[in-house]
């Protein structure tokens, strides 16, 4: 008996900083990203529609004294919408091209505004759309729907673009 105490002392030490710091569950967010998210719209009917041709969307915002291009959908064909990251600036500056020639720009204003839901989380980078500013060499208009950008997958804007028959 006396062995065996100090072997159940032994495991029970052992044991008890697992079971103090089991798993518990989280609500952290898992999207972590807020994106802009963009349908497109019949300009008669404002039904969904696709873009049935390849079309190219890359992003740019100004970085210090520098501007950065990315490239965010590469010849994507059949879109029906876009999901797209917004920057940590006031501004993000999207371009659509349809063709090598032919392309849209969007400019969308925007405040950024921190928010911690837990402290385990993190800090959360959310949006509220002030501006929108775009060229209509192919679309027609676009609409804000939902001014705040969250996490939360939820759309904000509206393209309307005019079909021909």
């Amino acid at each position: 008996m006396k062995r065996i105490f100090p072997v159940i002392l032994f495991l029970l030490i052992m044991i008890l900083p697992w079971g103090l710091n089991s798993c518990n569950e989280s609500n952290c967010a898992l999207e972590t990203v807020p994106s802009a998210h963009f349908d497109f719209l019949s300009s008669d009917k404002h039904q969904a529609l696709a873009l049935t041709s390849a079309v190219t969307v890359s992003a740019s915002t100004m970085v210090r004294d520098n501007i950065v291009y990315d490239t965010v959908y590469n010849a994507m064909s059949n879109l029906k919408s876009l999901s797209l990251p917004l920057s940590y600036s006031t501004k993000t500056t999207y371009i659509i091209h349809y063709t090598d020639l032919l392309m849209d720009k969007i400019e969308v204003t925007h405040k950024p505004k921190p928010f911690v839901s837990e402290v385990e989380c993190g800090v959360l980078m959310y949006h509220e759309i002030e501006n929108i500013e775009y060229t209509r060499n192919v679309l027609d208009s676009i609409v804000i729907v939902n001014k705040d950008i969250t996490n939360e997958e939820k759309t904000n804007f509206h393209i309307y673009y005019t079909i021909a028959e």
